[in-house]
């Protein structure tokens, strides 16, 4: 997970009440119902999370990247979808 990602996680959970476990396991199983749908590297997939500039839960796009790590094993990068 990105930086700029994470940041709305964390305040989702210091600000927005929600837990960390909560939060990410919503953000997995959300990527993983979109995944299922489709074979390309890149998705786009959307989630309600706390967004503190609105000050309550929103739906927010998430992209997320499946590509070659260090090693020739597969990573996921979940990020924003402006984000590269």
């Amino acid at each position: 997970i990105t930086r700029s990602a994470w940041q709305l996680i964390d305040d989702a959970v210091k600000k927005g009440g929600k837990d960390y476990e909560g939060v990410i396991w919503d953000m997995l199983t959300m990527f993983r119902f979109f995944a299922q749908k489709t074979k390309e590297s890149q998705l786009i997939f959307e989630m309600l999370i706390w967004e503190k500039h609105v000050g309550e839960d929103r739906l927010m796009k998430f992209k997320a990247i499946c590509s070659a790590g260090d090693t020739p094993e597969p990573v996921i990068t979940i990020m924003f979808p402006k984000e590269d």
